[in-house]
This record gives structure tokens, C-alpha cells and sequence, in this order.
């Protein structure tokens, strides 16, 4: 996953706090203040993750973003970045030599700053009325979007540390990000489901199974490029 340039698409990170978030806003019908009664919740899926700086940095953005609205705040990811961080500098300064956490911070920087203005961009030449064709390029180019600004502002880290870099990033994660997304959800409410019905559970965790075997399958399909990096 590592040498295919999908390794964030397994660790927890932004990515999947925020697909718990979604759930339970679905769950509490978009009602923030019933939501952010499960902030404690995801401090115990950041701890029983491992308790990383990624972890924690997405579930302190995650609870200062569903604060906002119940405190009468508008909405801002910069700050909400931010306050994360100092956050956890003030437990720990000597986290700022993290490498995972620069990592971490970067690529959703990358996201806050460039994502929206880059989507604007590779959508924006499309001026057709086929809705099914728009609902494909803005779902490919949200993805792609992404993708490149995290790449951005991680990719010099990324070859100073581990002296690599990924050309095929961009393309495995178009590929496997999304399936990452299905897969986690998938198997989140395959757990949940085992408490309810056994027989139901074990078919949907099989559903989960073949999307994280799809995830393997692309990132050794693409390591095995000639120049997937350098």
C-alpha cells in the first residue's frame, strides 16, 4: 500500500472519522447537537486505533466542526486545523518531530487550501446538461482533486523521509480510495449488524472482504509498473 501510494486509505486518519461523523449525522438526521454528544465515542475509536496524532488531530477537527454550529460559529477548517494542532502541542510538544503528524497535517492542509479551488477548476470546463455524465466527472474529479492537493504539500516530506516518490499516487487513489471508503463503512455496520443477525452479517462481511481484497489487488497491480516511482 505503501509503495503504491494508498497507505492513508488504511490508516485511521481524517478519512475515516469522517465516515463515522456522516453515519451518525445520517443516524441523528443531520442534527449536529445530538452528534457532538459522540465526540467521546470518537476519542475511543482514536485510542482503540492506536491513539495516533492522525487519529486525534481528525477526531478534535471533527468535534470543533460539529461545536460550531450549536456555539453559533460559522464553519472553518483552517482554524479547526489549527486548534487541532495546538491541541496537541500543548499534551505533547515534542510531537511536532512527528513524522505521521507532519504528514497528517500537511495532506489535509493540502486538502483545505487547494481541493475546492482545484475541483472548481477540472469541473468547470464541463457545461452540459447530462446528469449522469456530470454526477461521474464531479465524483472523479472530487477524488482526483483530493488526491493532488494532498500530494502537494506531503510529497516533499515524503522523499526527505523516505527518499520516494510515488508517481502513481494519483491514480491509485482514484482507484482505491473510494473502494476504502465502501469497505470501511461495509464492515462498521457488518459489525454492527453481527449483534442483530449472524446469518445477514457473515453475507455483508463478505461484501467488505472482496472490496479490501480490490484495495490489494490495485496496489499490486500498480507496484508492479516499471516507474510507478522514483
Amino acid at each position: 500500500l505503501n509503495r503504491a501510494g494508498v497507505m492513508h486509505a488504511a490508516v485511521v486518519s481524517g478519512m475515516h472519522i469522517s465516515f463515522l461523523v456522516s453515519f451518525f449525522l445520517i443516524l441523528c438526521r443531520g442534527r449536529r447537537g445530538p452528534a457532538l454528544c459522540l465526540v467521546p465515542l470518537l476519542v475511543f475509536y482514536a485510542l482503540m486505533a492506536g491513539g495516533t496524532p492522525s487519529a486525534f488531530r481528525a477526531v478534535i477537527m471533527q468535534g470543533v466542526l460539529l461545536a460550531g454550529p450549536v456555539l453559533g460559529r460559522e464553519d472553518d477548517p483552517p482554524t479547526s486545523l489549527g486548534f487541532a494542532l495546538l491541541v496537541l502541542l500543548l499534551q505533547n510538544p515534542f510531537a511536532a518531530a512527528s513524522v505521521s503528524l507532519q504528514l497528517s497535517f500537511s495532506a489535509t492542509l493540502g486538502m483545505v487550501l487547494l481541493s475546492p479551488r482545484l475541483y472548481r477548476g477540472l469541473t468547470g470546463w464541463y457545461k452540459g446538461k447530462n446528469r449522469v455524465l456530470r454526477h461521474g466527472l464531479c465524483f472523479v474529479m472530487a477524488n482526483l482533486a483530493a488526491t493532488l492537493s494532498a500530494v502537494v504539500f506531503t510529497a516533499p516530506l515524503t522523499a526527505y523521509y523516505f527518499r520516494i516518490f510515488v508517481l502513481v499516487a494519483p491514480l491509485s487513489s482514484l482507484l482505491a480510495v473510494p473502494a476504502a471508503g465502501w469497505s470501511f463503512m461495509t464492515a462498521f455496520v457488518t459489525a454492527l449488524l453481527g449483534f442483530v443477525w449472524l446469518p445477514l452479517a457473515r453475507i455483508l462481511g463478505a461484501l467488505a472482504w472482496v472490496l479490501v481484497r480490490y484495495i490489494l489487488l490495485v496496489a499490486e497491480w500498480l507496484m508492479g509498473w516499471r516507474y510507478h516511482a522514483i
